[in-house]
């Protein structure tokens, strides 16, 4: 009765008794009641940001004959860096019955186990077997398969199977999320927002970032998630004071945090948005955890490869040819491998070319519709905006221009299309409609186009041959005409008028 009322608790967001509740049955004489203590606390600890500690519980439990908490033991050694237990604990006897949750349960294992050195093909057809199948744990696990599933396609490149995956976990829990465990109810509404961030489709990002922060306080693991997604869309919209906002937040969160292998997509992002504001000392401990993690691994090529591109970014912002190149070395030798390492060892060293000024049309349409159709439409979008900037002829400089329109018009309508299902009842969202009489100047157009690219004013003003004092000023302008009470509802507004409606 005990550990079942701290199994509901936990799944009801009430972790702190249910971790009082199954810390006081570790010492039970029951090996069962005992086991599932162990499966309550060390979940418990991965939603709060210790895989660590997770770890450390099921070490001291030792195998144990239960399907469903060898899975759960699994994902935890995995996310702390301990392979050699994953792998034991994923192969352990199971006693009872070969139900389909059952089933379930040793795929996610198996497939997690997989992910450390087998093609993410067959990775993910495996992990996909844990979320086709009727999951029905019957208590609280480290992560959810949905999860699992979406966090190792974005780690793979496959934006189409994670959005899919994520939005059904979030359907599933009901418009108003009641249908959903409140545990893991914010956890796959960020991951959504995080799809759709690197696509793109900011607006529906921030949305869905307001859905997951709408309830009670978050955990410390959702906090994270919460302020790196905000952290993305700031940098990715030109808002540097949100930029500093949010990672300062998320450093905070970061500092009491056990860095795993399930928590390096934020700090990718967190590394970039550092670098970019010359603060990236403060994340060094943090990196180097993460980077000795991924060598405890063995360094696998699925895990490791955002976070080698998250460095490429954070050595072109910092200047910094000799920081670039470890990662993209990396990325090249993960090619044979990755056809997604693949495609980012191309855009990284299409990048460094474009910033030496030497700006191939083909070269450059190439490496950017190929992070667009890996998910990352924003960096590829930005790179072909970097080209329009760096080449000194005037027709390729257009070239590159309307390419980046035409991906994110092509982003633009998909957020147009998934952002009516996507939203929840009541919850806040930060699209703010423009006003149907508001007109923008010619000038004041070519301006909020090259702004929602994400480009600086200094940027800006090299293409349309204005100062960045003068870009300033019809930015100021822009803001008054639209009536936008701060920068983020002006570009909210701006991206309502002039996002394609059909």
């Amino acid at each position: 009765m005990s550990t079942r009322l701290a199994d509901a608790l936990a799944l009801a967001g009430d972790c702190t008794t249910a971790a009082r509740m199954s810390d006081e049955l570790l010492g039970s004489d029951d090996p069962a009641e005992r086991a599932t203590a162990v499966r309550i606390a060390a979940s418990v600890a991965m939603h709060d940001g210790s895989a660590a500690q997770a770890a450390d519980l099921f070490r001291w439990l030792g195998p144990y004959p239960d399907v469903l908490t060898s899975s759960a033991s699994t994902t935890a050694f995995l996310a702390a860096g301990d392979g050699e237990a994953a792998r034991a604990s994923s192969s352990s006897e199971a006693a009872g019955p070969p139900t389909s949750t059952a089933r379930a349960a040793r795929s996610l294992a198996e497939g997690l186990v997989l992910s450390l050195d087998q093609p993410f093909a067959v990775t993910v057809a495996r992990l996909g077997q844990a979320v086709t199948a009727e999951y029905q744990a019957g208590g609280v696990a480290p992560d959810t398969p949905a999860a699992l599933v979406t966090l190792a396609a974005l780690h793979g490149g496959d934006s189409v199977r994670a959005r899919s995956v994520i939005s059904r976990a979030v359907r599933a829990g009901g418009t108003d999320g009641s249908g959903d465990e409140v545990f893991s109810a914010a956890r796959h509404r960020l991951l959504l927002g995080w799809v759709k961030m690197q696509d793109g489709q900011l607006a529906a990002a921030g949305a869905d970032a307001s859905a997951a922060e709408s309830g009670e306080d978050l955990h410390r693991r959702d906090a994270l998630w919460a302020a790196a997604l905000r952290t993305a869309i700031a940098r990715r919209s030109g808002d540097s004071g949100a930029v500093q906002k949010y990672w300062y937040a998320a450093v905070e969160v970061l500092a009491e945090y056990s860095i795993d292998l399930f928590s390096l997509l934020p700090l990718g992002e967190l590394w970039v948005a550092g670098a970019r504001m010359r603060q990236v000392d403060r994340l060094e401990h943090a990196l180097a955890e993460a980077w000795d993690l991924l060598t405890r691994l063995g360094n696998p090529v699925l895990w490791s490869v955002p976070l080698h591109w998250a460095g490429v970014h954070a050595g072109i912002l910092a200047n910094s040819p000799g920081a670039v190149a470890p990662h993209g070395q990396a990325l090249t030798a993960a090619a044979g491998q990755s056809t997604f390492a693949r495609a980012l060892a191309n855009a990284g060293r299409t990048w460094l070319r474009v910033l030496a000024n030497h700006v191939d049309t083909d070269e450059v349409t190439a490496a950017a519709k190929s992070l667009s159709q890996f998910g990352l439409t924003w960096d590829g979008t930005r790179l072909a905006s970097q080209a329009a900037l760096q080449t000194p002829d005037a027709r390729v400089s257009q070239a590159m221009l309307q390419l980046a329109r035409d991906l994110k018009q092509t982003s633009a309508v998909e957020e147009v299309e998934v952002a009516s299902p996507a939203a929840p009842v009541g919850a806040p969202t930060q699209t703010a409609p423009a006003p149907s009489s508001t007109k923008l100047s010619d000038r004041e157009r070519e301006v909020a186009e090259l702004l929602l690219l994400g480009m600086p004013y200094r940027d800006i003003g090299s293409q349309l041959f204005i100062s960045a004092k003068t870009v300033e000023h019809h930015v100021a302008r822009i803001r008054r005409r639209l009536g936008a009470e701060s920068r983020t509802e002006m570009l909210s507004m701006l991206r309502a008028m002039l996002t394609p409606q059909g």
